[in-house]
């Protein structure tokens, strides 16, 4: 009989911290039934970044990056603010920074990545426009800020950027970097903290827009 009744115990428990895991998640989430972090299609067209190297032509679409999180999330981006413009915000341990207004457009750093392909012999026929370093749209950080300072996204809020549309083919997919808040220390993202990748896929792009693309190939 003890025995049953630990083992009730027990399970009344587990079952209960089965719903605090479930609770914590969706207060982590602003919107529970949306990823954390996520990127979005925003429009056809969008202005190019001032650091681009290569000839990437005119045909361009513009992403949204979205913090779904209940905390600010910090990333590598520049953009036409300045102290005015940006939005004063107080991090979790006391430090006063600044947030990207909600809806403005930057200049955030993005990368193309080869899809997996079916043969090696298909993965090499991949063309990957060259410019150094490999990132795309992000030149500037290299003689502006080290990788630890970044810039803040505030809860719920959301920024714009551009991407050349030649990277929306079946061959590529798209990611940013980004860091949350707890991996910071007064402002600053302490080292050794992961890099967390959110990706955008062309098969998630509207049929309209698909279109457009193969047009301005």
């Amino acid at each position: 009989m003890r025995f049953l009744l630990f083992f009730f115990v027990a399970a009344c428990v587990l079952i209960v911290n089965g719903q605090q895991g479930i609770v914590t998640r969706q207060f982590f989430q602003v919107d529970r039934n949306k990823p954390s972090v996520f990127l979005s299609f925003e429009k056809w067209g969008g202005a190019p970044a001032r650091t681009e190297t290569a000839d990437f032509g005119s045909a361009r679409i513009s992403l949204r990056l979205h913090n779904n999180s209940t905390l600010p999330i910090a990333v590598d981006a520049d953009g036409d603010f300045t102290q005015e413009t940006l939005v004063p915000i107080k991090l979790s341990d006391g430090t006063k920074e600044m947030a990207l207004p909600s809806g403005s457009y930057v200049e955030l750093c993005y990368e193309a990545e080869a899809m997996p392909q079916k043969t090696f012999d298909e993965y090499t026929k991949i063309k990957i426009p060259q410019q150094n370093p490999s990132v795309y749209s992000c030149k500037w950080t290299t003689r502006r800020r080290s990788p630890e300072v970044v810039v803040w996204i505030q809860s719920g809020d959301s920024v714009v950027f551009s991407v050349p549309a030649m990277f929306f083919d079946d061959q590529f997919k798209l990611y940013t970097q980004f860091y949350y808040e707890w991996e910071s220390a007064q402002g600053a993202i302490k080292a050794g903290e992961p890099n967390h990748r959110v990706y955008f896929y062309p098969v998630d792009l509207p049929n309209s827009i698909k279109k457009l693309i193969r047009e301005s190939k």
